[in-house]
């Protein structure tokens, strides 16, 4: 320890953390060194009871600090809304994909179904009664009209029986 300084152990010395054989040698150095002497005195006399911290600099505000808080904080808003853009485009491309995808699974699917019905061969009257439920029903003209010729009907009855 002769040869090294002995700064990096003011704090065990003052504490009292080292042990015998330790301590003799620090304090041997300091006695043979003028720097780490000073050292001692000066770290004891503000760490001491009667300091004068007065004579220690101090630190003064950055008067713009608030003004340098509130730039980085609008530039991380502003990176993070540009960010949130590029998620939002690359969520509309996945979600469009997934429902492309879902809707040729489900074009497959019903595919099948119609596969299937086909392979049975349809029976006479089957196919008489998808005949006339395609081509003989009412049209929408006529089945307001019948609607409407009802409830005239019904109109007229209520009439005669409130009077």
């Amino acid at each position: 320890m002769k040869r090294k300084h002995v700064r990096k152990f003011y704090l065990e010395w003052a504490e009292g953390r080292l042990d015998a054989k330790q301590r003799r040698a620090v304090e041997e150095h300091l006695q043979n060194c003028p720097g780490c002497r000073e050292y001692f005195r000066k770290m004891s006399a503000i760490f001491s009871d009667k300091a004068d911290l007065s004579a220690l600099p101090t630190l003064q505000p950055d008067p713009y600090l608030p003004a340098r808080i509130k730039a980085l904080a609008g530039a991380a808003a502003r990176r993070s809304r540009q960010q949130g853009r590029q998620w939002a485009g690359a969520f509309r491309w996945a979600f469009s994909a997934l429902a492309l995808s879902l809707a040729v699974l489900a074009g497959i699917y019903l595919g099948k179904g119609l596969a299937t019905n086909a392979a049975q061969p349809y029976s006479e009257t089957q196919l008489l009664s998808d005949y006339y439920q395609a081509f003989a029903r009412q049209s929408y003209s006529d089945a307001w009209e019948s609607l409407l010729s009802e409830e005239n009907a019904t109109g007229q009855q209520w009439d005669e029986e409130r009077q």
